[in-house]
């Protein structure tokens, strides 16, 4: 048999951050490609990788209180785009744990963050007032005024996953709300 890459190592020295650790992002989405890959070739080794990874992830991009930190390293405020809803259902179905809180928070995270009259977020938010806010340590800066962004791009369609893969019901709320805006503004 061939050798499967071992993604968690080469994927550690390739994107750490400057802080020295990882996007936790890139996590989620690394997790989830060795998860789909272990169905489309139907390998145990890439499960038992995505397990792995899945592990350190609850230790190291989730905080405590389930809130999703920016990186491994580091968690100035919250990125909404990093709020993978689908991921954190698939990762409790495939490897257990305490996922089912981690999407709680992260859903009154990104609920807290939408502006109120678009329903689109700001690429980073400030931890206590949900507002909008300024990362100059990102990769993509925003030199002095947060707003929409590339990353927060990402966020609604991530929420249409998870609304079309589980059904969940905040993440169609949040979509939700950007149409009705999108509706008004016709």
């Amino acid at each position: 048999g061939r050798r499967l890459p071992r993604l968690r190592g080469a994927y550690k020295e390739r994107f750490q951050s400057a802080s020295g650790g990882s996007a936790s992002d890139a996590d989620f989405d690394a997790a989830l490609a060795l998860i789909m890959a272990s169905k489309q070739w139907n390998n145990a080794q890439y499960l038992t990788e995505a397990k792995s990874l899945i592990s350190w992830i609850a230790s190291n991009d989730i905080e405590g209180n389930g809130s999703v930190k920016a990186g491994s390293n580091w968690n100035p405020m919250f990125n909404p785009s990093y709020g993978t809803l689908a991921n954190f259902k698939l990762f409790g179905d495939v490897a257990g744990g305490s996922w089912s809180s981690v999407i709680t928070k992260t859903e009154q995270d990104l609920l807290l963050c939408q502006n109120s009259k678009t329903g689109l977020v700001t690429d980073w938010c400030d931890w206590n007032s949900h507002s909008p806010a300024v990362n100059s340590q990102a990769a993509v800066g925003q030199a002095d005024k947060p707003g929409f962004f590339d990353d927060a791009a990402r966020t609604p369609w991530r929420m249409a996953w998870a609304y079309n893969w589980y059904g969940n019901a905040n993440a169609k709320k949040f979509n939700d709300k950007i149409i009705e805006a999108e509706a008004k503004a016709l």
